[in-house]
């Protein structure tokens, strides 16, 4: 398997799991959230991509809560949104700590 099909292989399941989260209690789901970005992170962003994936990440942590006025699904909208968001920054922890490494040696 390559890095390619790997990768989105992680980000499916953290997909999967921030929508399953939202609607019944996973045990450790925040935990498993954060280890599958972590994954994520290393398994690569590409050079190009950096810039985008680093403005994904602070636009989902910042609209995470605009649809919580929605009536009725707007409290599952946001635990889908917070539980991506959490996957996501942690990818973006490891992508920032790449290019700072990069940056030293």
């Amino acid at each position: 398997m390559n890095t390619t099909n790997a990768m989105k292989l992680v980000l499916i399941a953290g997909l999967a799991l921030a929508v399953i989260a939202a609607f019944v209690t996973v045990p450790y789901a925040a935990f498993a959230l954060v280890a599958l970005g972590v994954l994520l992170g290393f398994l690569g962003i590409g050079d190009p991509n950096r810039l985008l994936f680093l403005m994904l990440a602070v636009a989902l942590a910042t609209v995470t809560g605009a649809l919580e006025a929605v009536p009725e699904i707007g409290h599952f909208l946001t635990a889908i949104l917070r539980n991506t968001s959490a996957m996501i920054s942690a990818a973006a922890v490891i992508v920032i700590g790449k290019v700072l490494a990069a940056w030293v040696t």
